[in-house]
């Protein structure tokens, strides 16, 4: 079983980005991600509805980092620090090495790149210093742009599940992508 330790927290950097770990003073940046109503219509949870959400959202993350139990970063722009989306490891599972990903990005920063870089870092991570064997996203099947990006990225379509998911009384596909580390490591 994998030792997760996720403190000192891990900082991670790219030529245009730096990963960081949530603040309460970046209420208002993540209350405008998880507000986007077009980013949502992807994501089977609730909207951020007042400030206040938001920044249980951020508690809840950094408890969760503290009991070494997920472990989400603030996507920050290198030469502004602006807090442009957020990326994560998440139900991990230690005793599999496996974890899925999962991430979302300000609808003003896409098309550039910005989440593929970030989801390298991420991924080197996983595999190099965690040690994990695998990682997961699981997505809606009509994020088009979600399933690109991963499978640029190496990742494979491993499933479909059919109305798997229930939110607001509708039934909800996911699909889930699945990268190995021996295949990440050809990549490289």
């Amino acid at each position: 079983m994998l030792e997760l330790k996720f403190s000192p927290f891990p900082e991670l950097q790219s030529e245009r980005l730096v990963l960081r770990q949530l603040r309460e003073n970046d209420i208002d940046e993540v209350y405008e991600l998880r507000l986007d109503r077009a980013t949502a219509r992807y994501i089977p949870e609730a909207l951020a509805q007042t400030r206040e959400h938001a920044l249980e959202h951020i508690q809840a993350v950094n408890k969760e980092i503290a009991a070494n139990k997920s472990i989400n970063w603030a996507i920050t722009t290198k030469d502004s620090g602006e807090l442009i989306g957020l990326i994560g490891l998440v139900r991990i599972k230690p005793s599999n090495h496996r974890a899925e990903i999962g991430y979302i990005l300000h609808e003003s920063h896409r098309g550039q790149g910005l989440m593929s870089e970030a989801l390298k870092l991420i991924l080197e991570y996983a595999f190099s210093t965690l040690g994990f064997n695998s990682v997961i996203a699981v997505i809606d099947p009509n994020n088009l742009a979600s399933a690109k990006i991963l499978e640029r990225h190496g990742f494979k379509k491993e499933a479909h599940l059919r109305e798997n998911i229930r939110y607001k009384d509708v039934y909800r596909d996911t699909v889930i992508y699945g990268l190995l580390k021996r295949e990440f490591d050809q990549k490289i």
